[in-house]
């Protein structure tokens, strides 16, 4: 127990997409018995005590999908074989599964629906961008696997397999939810200053109505949104992704964070711009420069 105290974060940031599930490689280990089953499980359950110790809130939806990832990884464990044998078993089967188009697009999608929760709704203390968590649930629930499957598929075409690849291997995204969060935050609160601004029946609206609630958050389609953070995470993965490759040509683990980006808020909300912008090209590039990498040992 006390080795896995280290995880103790591995299935909460599997359930927000900034981990994939060979993340939890070394934690099921070398041994070929119930040993690594027991260890997917007791670090299982040590997840959920950490969250529930230090969140105010736990999500139902978020013990669902750490019970999905448990569950699914447990059933790739082979059922024998040498410590060796069995651990290459294991990777192959983690491996492919990870890689799949539907997985890739699965977990950014986990990453946008985290981030729009924690999206703000109104109240007496905040102006918010939602009137209440029925709105914001709504809103919440037009974010599908299904628009970012779309967004890969524009933005890669042919290499969306040799993308998903590399996707897979990029095992952390460290900082990566903080800054999801903030352009979210942005994302939606100029969508509605357009919409509050755009003529209805006849009459030109101001901005004054985000404070009389006659909000449009209901119009909003997160299709933007969805592209511009997969065309983040493409260029982040085409940056490191010959670090994916071990010098002995087999599957190096690696890890990127996003702290540069989030240091300063300053930087932070120029690159939030820009992404925001027709010269979204210049926040990518900026985005990417600010990233690290770092290998899984």
């Amino acid at each position: 127990m006390i080795r896995l105290i280290g995880h103790h974060d591995l299935y909460g940031v599997l359930c927000t997409g900034e981990a994939s599930r060979p993340v939890l490689i070394d934690v099921a280990g070398f041994k070929p018995d119930r040993h690594a089953w027991s260890a997917l499980g007791n670090l299982f359950v040590l997840n959920i005590a950490d969250i529930y110790g230090t969140l105010p809130d736990f999500v139902p939806e978020k013990l669902r999908l750490m019970a999905e990832d448990w569950s699914f990884v447990s059933g790739l464990l082979p059922s024998s074989g040498d410590a060796f044998v069995y651990r290459k078993k294991f990777e192959d089967r983690i491996y492919a599964d990870s890689q799949h188009p539907a997985y890739a697009a699965e977990r950014i999608w986990r990453l946008l629906t985290a981030a729009t929760l924690l999206l703000p709704v109104r109240s007496p203390e905040e102006e918010g961008l939602f009137d209440d968590e029925a709105e914001k649930q709504r809103f919440v629930e037009k974010v599908t696997p299904g628009m970012v499957r779309d967004a890969l598929r524009a933005e890669l075409g042919p290499g969306l397999a040799s993308f998903c690849n590399d996707f897979s291997l990029v095992c952390k995204f460290d900082y990566t939810l903080r800054f999801i969060v903030r352009l979210s935050h942005a994302w939606v609160s100029r969508q509605l200053d357009r919409a509050a601004e755009r003529p209805d029946k006849g009459r030109r609206k101001t901005p004054k109505v985000r404070q009389t609630g006659k909000r449009k958050a209901d119009q909003l389609l997160p299709s933007e949104l969805a592209a511009i953070v997969v065309e983040l995470f493409v260029r982040l993965v085409n940056n490191y992704r010959d670090l994916t490759v071990h010098k002995r040509g087999w599957p190096q683990r690696i890890g990127i964070e996003l702290m540069g980006l989030t240091r300063s808020r300053e930087i932070e909300q120029r690159v939030i711009d820009l992404l925001l912008s027709p010269r979204r090209a210049e926040g990518i590039n900026w985005a990417a420069d600010e990233a690290t990498a770092w290998y899984f040992v």
